[in-house]
């Protein structure tokens, strides 16, 4: 991100990460804060919704999502997601099946990065969502 001197640019909200894979949590959670973001690691559904009671202008990415089958998507689900969305702007990463086939605006204020991903795309998916900085 490029900086003016002697300026630091402020996101404008928190970060709440549910991640599983604790390498990947660790390493975006390394990234976002040193990009100036404050990042709030979360380690179930639960604790991310109290998180997001705490702090309702963050950004959500999640991975985990409860007992979701690797082909499908339910309709519980999806209604779980979009009710997340209405709360939230989430990015939902992935290695699910059905994140391939999944546009993220078939349920909410979601977007969806399937795994892998690029982390630099994650990245610069974060920051816009972030609006304009210097």
């Amino acid at each position: 991100m490029e900086q003016r001197a002697g300026q630091r640019w402020t996101p404008q909200f928190g970060v709440l990460l549910l991640e599983d894979d604790l390498l990947l949590r660790e390493m975006v959670h390394e990234l976002l804060t040193e990009e100036g973001f404050t990042v709030t690691c979360c380690d179930s559904l639960n604790a991310l919704h109290a998180a997001l009671d705490a702090a309702p202008n963050a950004l959500v990415i999640s991975d985990s999502w409860t007992n979701t089958d690797h082909q499908f998507l339910s309709e519980q689900q999806r209604q779980e997601i979009a009710a997340l969305s209405e709360r939230a702007s989430v990015i939902l990463t992935t290695g699910r099946m059905w994140a391939h086939s999944l546009r993220g605006d078939e349920i909410g204020n979601v977007t969806v990065m399937p795994k892998p991903y690029d982390i630099d795309q994650l990245l610069a998916l974060v920051e816009a969502k972030a609006g304009p900085h210097p």
